[in-house]
């Protein structure tokens, strides 16, 4: 029972934050450019429930606003993620030999670096942005899908329904997106489900840096950098933005969770 009212929540939670970064005019009337100098700070109050920063901006509508940038990079840089990674994994583990070497030496090369450093490491070649920071965690999340996909292919292209589609001379293409594919979607969503969580970490974490979104554009990586300096004398411009982001990621892990154990009914 608690378990189900956790995932409820968790999905009101991510449906809220898709909504509002789609609608962020809906859910707050300020300008999150706006600036008020002579309210540089202000703790929260009635007026702005989660106070100013150190420029005046109204902190809600800056989280509200930037979550339209974490709900993009996150949903998108998977989506890529996925169909670069399910493609390669899949002509890697059916047609194996010298191709499954050769992308298998890549990926491990890949691999041999802690995502995030390789990320920090792409993005100072190709400079801060929002596109950059897109291509950067792509570059590093493909890798992941292409092993997963390739394990499975493996297994599955012995199997006897794939050993008769091969002798009524079905097509590669087909036994590998009709035959084969069908089978892993559902692992293949689990693990993007955890992706989703890791990237916007990672957008979090090169916008902290300075190598994410540039201002004014609201980011909650930047809104914790903008604030480091001020978390003494107001904590609530750094604690805000924070446990959003921690919220909205472990919402995210909840439902992961919900549909790993949905289609792995074994691992309860």
């Amino acid at each position: 029972m608690i378990k189900k009212i956790f995932l409820f929540l968790s999905i009101l939670i991510i449906l809220f934050f898709i909504f509002c970064s789609i609608f962020p005019h809906l859910i707050t009337s300020y300008n999150p450019d706006e600036q008020n100098l002579n309210e540089q700070l202000a703790p929260p109050n009635k007026k702005h429930i989660l106070g100013q920063d150190k420029l005046g901006r109204d902190i809600f509508s800056r989280i509200i606003y930037g979550s339209k940038i974490s709900i993009y990079i996150g949903f998108f840089t998977v989506f890529i993620s996925v169909i670069i990674g399910t493609i390669i994994g899949s002509i890697s583990g059916y047609f194996g030999g010298v191709v499954d070497n050769l992308i298998m030496r890549i990926t491990d090369i890949l691999l041999g670096f802690p995502g995030i450093i390789l990320a920090i490491l792409i993005m100072s070649v190709l400079g801060p942005g929002l596109n950059n920071i897109i291509i950067a965690l792509t570059l590093t999340g493909w890798v992941g899908f292409c092993r997963l996909v390739r394990g499975q292919v493996l297994s599955l292209k012995e199997r006897e329904y794939i050993v008769a589609a091969k002798v009524i001379s079905a097509s590669s293409f087909k036994i590998i997106f009709f035959h084969i594919l069908p089978n892993i979607i559902s692992i293949i969503i689990v693990k993007a489900t955890f992706d989703v969580a890791g990237v916007i970490i990672a957008e979090a974490s090169l916008s902290f840096l300075g190598l994410g979104t540039q201002p004014p554009t609201p980011s909650w990586g930047m809104m914790i950098n903008e604030a480091k300096q001020y978390i003494m004398i107001a904590p609530h411009t750094i604690i805000f933005p924070g446990l959003v982001v921690m919220i909205l990621v472990f919402a995210i892990n909840i439902v992961g969770d919900y549909l790993r154990d949905y289609f792995d009914p074994k691992s309860l």
